[in-house]
């Protein structure tokens, strides 16, 4: 290998310890090339890149002047120099090595695009204008460049040399868009990940300029070309995005670089809107501002607002929206709950009904129960009237209370106000519905018609301990810095959720039911009212949907899904014996989980990887002849660590610590394995933790980053053991005979098969004895037993079968599960235990339910 190729191998080690947030060894290996190499600039210029990234502004300043005293006459160098410089805040040194860049190469793009955008910051239009011109003549694929030159001259008044601009903008934009997608889609067998990583986020770029080079020639068209080019234009913007969406949907890793560029799928949608309000096209504004809603997932107060004006000016009834806006597209497509304008919640129920009546048993009093059913959004509201008129046809009888509950902020002091638009919508759609001719057994009731009892010190305390665990879950983490707006955020959620219990105890004081049946009582009003039925001993039934098996719900009696209470189901199934049923059917679960296979599970000793796992463990930098543990860290926001932490005051501060406390043990190495998928990247919240703590990461010490899903289980079979926090990880370690550790209560606490430590000192006490003597804390084949025995309890027992998905409701509702199917023979054969329970016509003991025979 020539030393340039050694040189370039280095490097390429370099920058993929960068991408694992494992800063301290980048720095070493740079600097072991410095001394190699002393006037290398490419690794100078590494080295100030890194020192940046770590907040180290002087030293990142010092390797850049090394780097352009070893090659002041290289352009290159010059200009990564600037760069470097401007992000470091340096403008001045910024301008200067752009200039030198410029002085030695007149046609290099990239340095009249960094000299374009310092002259743009510092106010200088005319000379950025004369440099993003030159870029975009030396790179005339330089997008980036041509939507900033674009914007200019518009400001200049150059509105038709800015439309030509865009039109070939968009040319260039469309053609980078299929080339990237072609290179995502079938990579190269050898391509590295940064590659891909660059291979996306150009493909993402080129949406954003594609989507902003013809919104600006749209606004143009309007006021130069009429509005039908405008709208030819954007519909041809649209088109593409939506194209875009379907194949960042079909490719694993892609949805989420999709999203930067949603925001101008979205903003199209707005602007289109506000052409067609201006056209009259009262159907085409409520949809597009539909469609820029759930792009945005309801949180775009701009569009929200402009949404209720729409709606409002036509009326404000859900049937008349839906058919202007249904008109518009052509189609009637199905409700959805989100944004209110398309639920159509009334419609349906009509039909639900007309299929109850006729049905319904006559019970003996003695067996006909009341049952109380709360339902505050909409998603909640159409998925338990379902439930409710199944209820109906077993002969019971339901009080249906429901009250607005949309958005998270809600303001109204002393007491809350549903005034919003939405509410009022949302109040004339029950309204409608609670006039039809209602079967006997059914009462709805709109709990702002039920006058509050008078608050108290318990329920303002109840209340405002529900509002700081909504104020966490709305904000996606539980380390909040409680200023004043989210003090004043907590506020109002607690008077919310105090009104809404106090008005749920005024109820119970007129009429007290049976039982109440809540879904998934975890958070705001339905938190609350099911601390009211509990302080009031109504016996309540919660359900939830399930995780492993999507067409199953949970159903638990007198607790809530994130305070579980498995103690019950766990005594039922004493003494827990792995029968060759239950491992068959976990064998089969976790090798559609891991595709490994799980026959034999016995106790990890001293662990000796076999040559994938030592494989694996080369590939991540670390020793193979090293013992490993592996930590899995959830997310920093995930809400089912609240109120489960004990060692530590939440998930950073567990990471920073351990991470901290291994960097101290150098006979072993830590692997921080971070979810990075879709739904769920926290390696950006767990890196900043990290760096708040220490400068650099320990060298023994990798965060690793995946979309993989299977990575995990791979990077346990080269573990000693394991570290988690609430996850059900922990279960499955058991399961593979790895000690799983834990500073947290998860909700299998206790049960014998996991280890759990109390406080922060027994949490290092227990790593430390099992870095000293692992034979000693190796699990038992009856703790293995209890995990197998555990995980087949809550994969195969503890989830119901149910109908309807509340994430998808009405495809479920409407095409898989229709009313008429779920009340006739199908329903009956298969539905037939879950709406038992959820009808209290069995007694369960209070928590999770098993199965039918333990109810």
């Amino acid at each position: 290998m020539t030393e340039a190729s050694t040189q370039n191998a280095a490097l390429a080690r370099i920058e993929a310890l960068r991408c694992r947030g494992a800063m301290a060894q980048a720095m070493t290996a740079c600097r072991m090339l410095i001394r190699q190499s002393p006037r290398d600039a490419r690794v100078l210029l590494v080295a100030a890149a890194i020192s940046r990234e770590i907040q180290n502004r002087d030293q990142a300043l010092l390797f850049i002047e090394r780097a352009i005293e070893a090659e002041p006459q290289n352009p290159k160098v010059q200009g990564d120099a600037a760069r470097l410089r401007k992000l470091c805040g340096d403008m001045d040194g910024a301008a200067n090595s752009f200039h030198a860049a410029l002085t030695l190469d007149p046609r290099r793009p990239s340095a009249h695009l960094g000299m374009a955008e310092i002259c743009l910051e510092s106010g200088r239009q005319d000379d950025a204008v004369y440099h993003f011109q030159l870029a975009v003549a030396n790179d005339p694929d330089d997008l980036h460049a041509r939507v900033q030159l674009a914007k200019l001259l518009d400001a200049q008044d150059e509105q038709w040399r800015a439309a030509d601009l865009r039109r070939e903008t968009m040319r260039r934009a469309q053609r980078r868009i299929a080339e990237e997608y072609t290179k995502i889609r079938t990579p190269s067998g050898n391509a590295p990940a940064r590659s891909m990583r660059r291979t996306r986020l150009s493909w993402a770029q080129a949406l954003l300029a594609f989507g902003a080079a013809g919104m600006g020639l749209a606004k143009f068209q309007e006021e130069e070309e009429g509005r039908a080019e405008a709208l030819r234009t954007y519909e041809r913007i649209l088109s593409l995005l939506a194209e875009a969406q379907e194949q960042a949907s079909s490719l694993d890793g892609l949805r989420r670089t999709f999203e930067i560029s949603a925001s101008a799928y979205a903003q199209c949608h707005l602007e289109m809107a506000m052409l067609q309000k201006r056209n009259g096209n009262a159907g085409a504004t409520i949809h597009h501002l539909e469609e820029a809603l759930q792009l945005r997932h309801g949180d775009w107060p701009e569009a929200f607002d402009l949404l209720g004006e729409a709606a409002e000016e036509v009326g404000g009834a859900i049937a008349s929206i839906r058919d202007l806006a249904a008109s518009y597209r052509d189609r009637t497509s199905l409700p959805a709950a989100g944004p209110i304008t398309r639920w159509d919640f009334s419609r349906y129920a009509r039909n639900w009904l007309v299929s109850v009546v006729g049905r319904c048993k006559t019970l003996p009093p003695r067996r006909r129960r009341r049952i109380a059913m709360l339902a505050c959004r909409p998603a909640d509201i159409q998925i338990c009237f379902a439930i409710a008129c199944v209820l109906l046809v077993r002969g019971h009888r339901v009080d249906f209370l429901w009250l607005p509950a949309i958005r998270f902020h809600s303001k109204g002091d002393p007491n809350p106000k549903y005034d919003r638009w939405d509410e009022k919508i949302l109040s004339r759609e029950m309204t409608i519905f609670g006039s039809l001719d209602l079967p006997s057994g059914l009462r709805v009731l709109d709990l702002r018609n039920v006058a509050p009892t008078e608050p108290d010190e318990d329920a303002t305390a109840i209340a405002d301990r529900i509002a700081q665990r909504d104020l966490y879950r709305h904000a996606g983490t539980t380390m909040i810095d409680m200023g004043a707006e989210s003090a004043l955020q907590q506020h109002r959620r607690m008077l919310r959720n105090r009104d809404v219990m106090l008005r749920f105890a005024s109820y119970l004081s007129k009429l007290r039911p049976d039982h109440l049946i809540l879904h998934d009582p975890s958070a705001g009003e339905g938190a609350a009212v099911f601390q009211a039925a509990q302080a009031n001993a109504l016996p309540v039934v919660a359900w939830w949907q399930g995780q492993e098996i999507p067409e199953t719900i949970v159903t638990s009696v007198n607790s809530a899904s994130l305070e579980l209470d498995i103690a019950a189901l766990w005594q039922s199934d004493a003494p827990h014996r792995l029968t060759a049923d239950r491992r068959e059917r976990m064998v089969a679960w976790l090798s559609t989980k891991t595709g490994g296979d799980h026959v034999d599970a016995i106790p990890r000793t001293r662990h000796a990887p076999g040559s994938d796992a030592r494989t694996l463990i080369e590939d991540l930098r670390l020793d193979p002849e090293k013992p490993t543990v592996v930590l899995f860290a959830q997310p920093l926001g995930d809400p089912e660590v609240i109120g489960r932490h004990a060692a530590f005051h939440g998930v950073g501060d567990w990471i920073a610590e351990t991470t901290a406390f291994f960097g101290r043990q150098r006979k072993w190495q830590l692997v921080v394995k971070v979810t990075a998928g879709e739904d769920g990247n926290c390696l950006d919240e767990i890196i900043a933790t990290l760096r708040h703590r220490a400068a650099a990461l320990p060298d023994n010490v990798r965060i690793v980053p995946t979309l993989d899903r299977g990575y995990g289980y791979r990077l346990l079979s080269a573990a000693q053991f394991g570290l988690y926090y609430t996850d059900s990880i922990g279960v499955e370690m058991a399961m593979f005979g790895i000690q799983a550790i834990t500073p947290a209560r998860p909700y299998f606490t206790g049960l014998g098969f996991t280890c759990e430590a109390e406080c922060r000192e027994q949490y290092f006490r227990i790593l430390q004895q099992v870095l000293d003597d692992p034979e000693a804390s190796a699990m038992t084949p009856r703790q293995i037993e209890l995990a197998w025995c555990f995980a087949d309890l809550i994969v195969a027992q503890a989830p119901k079968p149910f109908p309807w998905s509340h994430r998808s409701f009405w495809p479920s509702a409407v095409e898989d599960w229709p009313m008429e199917r779920v009340l006739g023979e199908d329903g009956r054969n298969r539905f037939e235990s879950t709406f038992r329970i959820l009808a209290g016509e069995v007694s369960p003991p209070n928590g999770v339910v098993g199965l039918p025979e333990t109810a």
